[in-house]
């Protein structure tokens, strides 16, 4: 967990101390490489939250994406059109996506543990996996509770190590 914190903070700290300057014909391939990281690092956290991570695919989506929004930076060039704006709407709605997603499971998992410590207080602890199956089955709960069963968090919860519940199924949209 400190390796990608020192490299982080190495790496800013380097960025601060440079003195390198970007001609301005290169601003906008730099500001799409900026967002497809962004982008990449949010859904890593995303998959990582999600219990799916895997780097080949972290990886090549970075390199892919990079590519794909700085050909079409540079073919807007030639043509004269602001095409790189595509994909920073692209990268945009993704990473707001990422953000959101990430919000919620982590508003569900410190709302749920801050009430499942409550109602622990008075009996014995809990084991870390009978810590996650009671705090899993209260999220998923609270998301029945509050009709957000087509969120992702919902789904994820419900997937994965959740029990299933006895209440009655969700009401569908018809």
């Amino acid at each position: 967990m400190w390796i990608p914190v020192l490299g982080l903070v190495f790496g800013v700290a380097l960025g601060l101390l440079s003195t390198v300057a970007i001609p301005v014909a290169f601003a906008k391939y730099l500001s799409i490489a900026v967002l497809a990281s962004l982008d990449s690092l949010l859904g890593g956290w995303r998959a990582i939250l999600e219990d799916h991570f895997d780097t080949p695919i972290l990886l090549s989506g970075f390199l892919t994406n990079a590519f794909v929004a700085a050909l079409l930076a540079y073919v807007g060039d030639i043509l004269g059109l602001d095409l790189y704006l595509a994909a920073v709407v692209a990268f945009g709605l993704r990473i707001f996506s990422n953000i959101g997603f990430i919000r919620r499971f982590l508003i569900y998992r410190f709302r749920n543990k801050r009430q499942l410590k409550a109602a622990n207080s008075g009996e014995a602890a809990l084991t870390d996996k009978a810590y996650d199956k009671n705090l899993n089955q209260e999220s998923v709960q609270y998301a029945k509770l509050n009709h957000e069963e087509d969120i992702p968090t919902y789904n994820f919860i419900k997937n994965n190590a959740a029990p299933q519940l006895d209440e009655e199924k969700p009401k569908t949209k018809e």
